[in-house]
């Protein structure tokens, strides 16, 4: 088992000599590492953890629901960070659907991309498995970045319809074959030369996406919509059972069945108004439902 990228840094920290230079080249060879290996499990060592509990590491837009995105189209997703302090480099695993998707470009983005002597990424793309394995890390002897932005940008290739998730992986995973992949992480560095370096693990909280062009995504968009809301669960699951099954009907080609259970979906968000829906909450349901209605009605 290879240790997490900077493993090597504990013991460039015991001994100095080495020096900065010869520090950043077992980081760039300990990431590489964990991108061109990753049927190894890491394990981080905490020589110091920086509280940072409101770091945000998120996919934006969190959801694609676009039934004009055909097979053979792409569509872009960022990758971005908020609230960090101190990021020197990241590694991010992100799952998908294989039978849907298939990855094709990863483009740095911004956060890290000034840093003086710049940054170096590699990376390592599975489309038969469904996963992209990518990261970056700062060159040189100096602090990690604060704020928020842009880590990556990911293009996809539409391969069929369906719906897929846009998963940042915080555990390992292991595959059918077998093999585990790396996990996601992010690293901070708070000294400058001549001191010598200090990494750790940056705590973050991940918020994934999510993508669909089946003919019935606007249906499913709009029961996670519900599902946010935090409905009692009873009002809940009248509502979202209702949904699920007219995109049934609709699948299966029984499409006067579904247009009848969209009507009795509408007649049951009319007598929740203002009881436990919102006026506003209401109306915004009626109005996805009749759009839905008017699109696939004869």
């Amino acid at each position: 088992m290879i240790e997490h990228f900077y493993s090597s840094v504990i013991i460039v920290i015991k001994n100095v000599r080495l020096g900065v230079r010869k520090l950043l080249k077992r980081i760039v060879f300990g990431m590489m590492l964990m991108l061109l290996l990753p049927g190894m499990l890491t394990v981080a060592p905490n020589l110091m953890v920086q509280a940072s509990p409101e770091t945000i590491l998120y996919v934006d837009p969190s959801s694609i629901v676009d039934p004009t995105l055909v097979q053979g189209s792409t569509f872009t997703v960022d990758l971005m960070i908020s609230d960090i302090e101190l990021l020197y480099c990241w590694q991010v695993n992100m799952s998908y659907s294989s039978a849907v998707l298939k990855c094709v470009n990863l483009i740095e983005g911004e956060f890290l991309a000034n840093q003086p002597e710049g940054t170096w990424g590699v990376s390592k793309i599975e489309n038969d498995e469904g996963w992209a394995l990518f990261g970056w890390t700062t060159l040189g002897p100096y602090r990690g970045v604060n704020g928020s932005g842009t880590l990556a940008t990911i293009e996809y290739e539409v391969l069929a319809e369906g719906e897929s998730p846009l998963k940042i992986e915080t555990e390992p995973i292991k595959l059918p074959s077998g093999q585990w992949v790396c996990t996601t992480f992010l690293s901070g560095q708070n000294n400058t030369a001549p001191d010598p370096p200090n990494f750790y693990d940056i705590p973050f909280t991940a918020e994934n996406g999510y993508f669909s062009n089946s003919g019935t995504a606007d249906l499913c968009e709009l029961i996670k919509t519900i599902e946010g809301w935090n409905l009692p669960k009873g009002t809940e699951k009248s509502l979202t059972a209702k949904l699920e099954t007219a995109i049934h009907m609709f699948e299966m080609g029984k499409e006067e069945a579904a247009i009848r259970k969209l009507t009795a979906f509408i007649n049951r968000v009319e007598t929740l108004r203002e009881n436990t829906l919102t006026n506003e909450q209401a109306d915004y349901l009626i109005t996805e439902a009749q759009k839905f209605l008017d699109q696939n009605k004869g």
